[in-house]
């Protein structure tokens, strides 16, 4: 009798060893799976080219306005 009942807790102990190495192989997938990637294609709808250099360029501005803009952008 004592090596029905050894026999029984060795085949528990092997059922928790096939759990335990089921849990480390498997991958955890999370609850909300966000995927971070935006495909090329919808990068490429939503980008906007940058206007041309002379409509950016500021040439009207005084010394004083000109170092007050540049002192906004450092601040």
């Amino acid at each position: 009798m004592p090596d029905v009942a050894l026999r029984e807790h060795h085949d528990r102990e092997s059922e928790v060893d096939d759990v335990n190495r089921a849990a480390l192989v498997e991958p955890v997938m999370p609850m909300h799976a966000t995927n971070l990637e935006v495909p090329v294609e919808e990068l490429l709808r939503d980008a906007r080219p940058l206007p041309l250099h002379e409509e950016m360029l500021i040439d009207d501005l005084d010394e004083v306005e000109g170092a007050a803009f540049l002192a906004a952008l450092k601040g």
